[in-house]
């Protein structure tokens, strides 16, 4: 029963009663009896209005107990389905998953554009100077998740024709995780660093001048909290020599004994061991400066049939403050100059770099 209707009852029923009163009130021969009969109209009223309050807070209990017992039933009731498994998100980029998370498919790529402008020592380099612009990278790819514990990713440069750079699958099921393809070797903090986080532009100029690059290969790393220790064995990148591949064996531990959101401090450490049998394969050049346009000033050519780098890494996190440092040093087997390869096997001797 509504308030407005409770209302109404009590006005009709106030007047019926004043009408079947109306008599008394004619007949009443003093103004006691007039008094009186006021008085027994009013309680019969006060009576009235006490029935419809009852009746309206009962109304409102049985009202909020119904709206209850709905919220209850809708809470139990199984969320409805919509019959789709796949959820879209944009992280810089589109991604594609199922909503129980086992698979993911995302787009990903880069595009970086360098201007060179260097005077060069043309009696040094060997080259003319230098005021030019270039599309350094321009990669696109995809990465993601099959089954929960397969990752996998293939992204290639188009910058300089098209160039696969990785494409490797891994599987992180097992304490250990297991990748197969090509992807970077196990050394250096510089290398391994994504070229979208390192402090400079160019990376440290070691990590060109010593080979280190993506191999296909198969490799194993253990990753934790606070230490990482990661080995594989690769082949080269193509059949450069129609005699041998080569092969490279690499490893690389790393431990953080600080390690907070603001403050970290890393120490690691890193072996390669490159073999390309008799005939020479491993070249060590630079460009002066590390910048990418100019010239190589620094150029062995191909003399190193085997070598074996090692290096160790120092970087640290205070605030916005940030350090790091590496240090490496290549040890290659090398035959004597002049070697021919065609008629003479060469004399090895070894050269550190």
């Amino acid at each position: 029963m509504g308030a407005n209707s409770a209302t109404y009852l009590a006005a009709g029923l106030g007047a019926m009663l004043l009408a079947s009163g109306f008599p008394s009130y004619a007949k009443a021969q003093s103004a006691a009896e007039l008094q009186a009969q006021i008085q027994a109209l009013q309680s019969q009223l006060q009576m009235l209005q006490s029935q419809v309050n009852q009746a309206q807070a009962a109304t409102a209990r049985a009202e909020a107990n119904a709206a209850a017992a709905r919220s209850a039933a809708a809470s139990a009731a199984p969320a409805a389905d919509d019959g789709n498994d796949i959820s879209v998100k944009w992280k810089g980029a589109p991604e594609i998953s199922s909503k129980d998370g086992d698979f993911k498919f995302k787009v990903r790529g880069r595009v970086f554009a360098d201007y060179t402008n260097a005077d060069q020592d043309e009696t040094i380099t060997g080259a003319p100077d230098v005021n030019a612009t270039e599309i350094r990278q321009a990669r696109l790819g995809v990465d993601g998740v099959m089954f929960s514990d397969v990752k996998y990713r293939f992204e290639m440069n188009f910058a300089d024709g098209a160039e696969i750079y990785d494409a490797w699958v891994s599987y992180t099921g097992l304490p250990v995780d297991l990748t197969l393809g090509q992807f970077k070797t196990y050394n250096s903090l510089e290398e391994l660093m994504s070229s979208s986080y390192t402090t400079f532009m160019e990376r440290a100029a070691i990590t060109d001048a010593f080979g280190l690059e993506r191999q296909v290969g198969a490799g194993a790393d253990i990753k934790r909290e606070q230490w990482t220790l990661g080995a594989g064995i690769f082949g080269a990148n193509a059949a450069d020599s129609a005699f041998d591949e080569g092969s490279t064996y690499a490893a690389r531990g790393t431990v953080a004994p600080i390690l907070t959101e603001d403050k970290v401090l890393h120490f690691g450490a890193s072996v390669r061991h490159r073999e390309h049998g008799d005939l020479p394969e491993y070249r060590y050049s630079q460009r002066a400066d590390d910048f990418h346009l100019t010239d190589r000033f620094v150029d062995t050519g191909e003399i190193g049939t085997s070598d074996t780098l090692w290096g160790l890494e120092l970087a640290g996190v205070w605030g916005p403050l940030s350090v790091q440092s590496e240090y490496m040093q290549n040890k290659v087997d090398a035959p004597s100059f002049g070697f021919d390869p065609v008629y003479d096997a060469g004399t090895p001797i070894s050269a550190t770099s």
